[in-house]
């Protein structure tokens, strides 16, 4: 078990006094290097709807893995998959025994089981009770166990957030140390998990608070000009755009104009989303004018 003191002392000063993204990332992978968990992916998005990595204009996407291997993973949603089975069954962690479908579960090689339990929504209490179900692996999970075999990773845990505010999620995957399989990386996480999740949150609660201008990661957005918020200002408190047209004594075409450079600069796809994601980034707070 690590050191309670080293916990106090050395970790946690090294994720609350980081001033940007790149020192508290630094900070952090060396701290989950040194608890046995080398290789992270960790993403978050304040409007998260279906998976983490769904939008990345809208999150932010860290790792130390291979950008091959990470490019891949994002590619077929794999992180967004664990994240949302913990969704579903209301969990905050989970082995990858458990979300790569190989452990408790006594049923066909392949686990066809349990893959239909996910693709169903089934809690996994009712899919230990689920009759087995023979069919062949899909090209899509030899895919991902191929890629799973070509970077060695083996073993780890998965990590959910939700954030406490809002419609925003964070995830954070830890690779452990290629010479632990499963077993030994479960029972490593029975001596070590309150910490590690301790300080995992630690760090998501950290990073968010960071002004997204350190956020090299992300994409540079366009800012709204005071026409685009005043219109979607009067969008937010319910207004027609016929009525917004006449308000701002401007055109209907005009609007429609100002509502689709909005849309194009919030990286929206319907009107509703961009209003929710100019609250979100406070640009419509305190707003008078038209």
């Amino acid at each position: 078990m690590i050191n309670s003191s080293k916990i106090n002392d050395y970790f946690v000063p090294s994720i609350l006094d980081a001033t940007n993204v790149i020192e508290l990332w630094s900070n952090f992978t060396k701290i989950m290097s040194e608890m046995k968990f080398n290789r992270i992916i960790y993403a978050t998005t304040k409007l998260s709807k279906s998976g983490l990595t769904e939008d990345l204009k809208d999150g932010l996407v860290l790792s130390n893995h291979d950008p091959k291997y990470i490019k891949e993973m994002i590619k077929n949603k794999c992180f967004d998959n664990d994240t949302r089975w913990m969704d579903v069954n209301k969990s905050n962690s989970v082995s990858w025994d458990v979300s790569d479908h190989t452990i408790n579960i006594k049923m066909d090689q392949d686990c066809t089981t349990f893959r239909y339990g996910l693709l169903n929504n089934l809690k996994f209490s009712e899919i230990l009770f689920y009759p087995p179900i023979k069919t062949p692996p899909s090209q899509y999970e030899k895919n991902i166990w191929k890629l799973y075999s070509e970077y060695n990773v083996k073993a780890g845990h998965t990590l959910h957030f939700k954030h406490r505010f809002g419609r925003g999620t964070s995830g954070l995957a830890l690779c452990s140390s290629p010479e632990m399989d499963q077993a030994e990386t479960n029972s490593y996480w029975e001596s070590n998990g309150k910490n590690i999740e301790f300080l995992s949150k630690l760090f998501d609660k950290k990073i968010r608070q960071l002004p997204n201008a350190n956020f090299s990661q992300l994409p540079i957005r366009k800012k709204l000009t005071k026409r685009q918020k005043s219109v979607l200002q009067w969008i937010s408190k319910g207004k027609s755009i016929n009525d917004i047209s006449t308000i701002m004594e401007l055109s209907i075409p005009t609007i429609d104009k100002h509502l689709r450079l909005a849309r194009q600069n919030l990286n929206a796809k319907t009107t509703i989303q961009a209003v929710i994601k100019a609250q979100k980034n406070k640009q419509l707070y305190n707003f008078n004018y038209y």
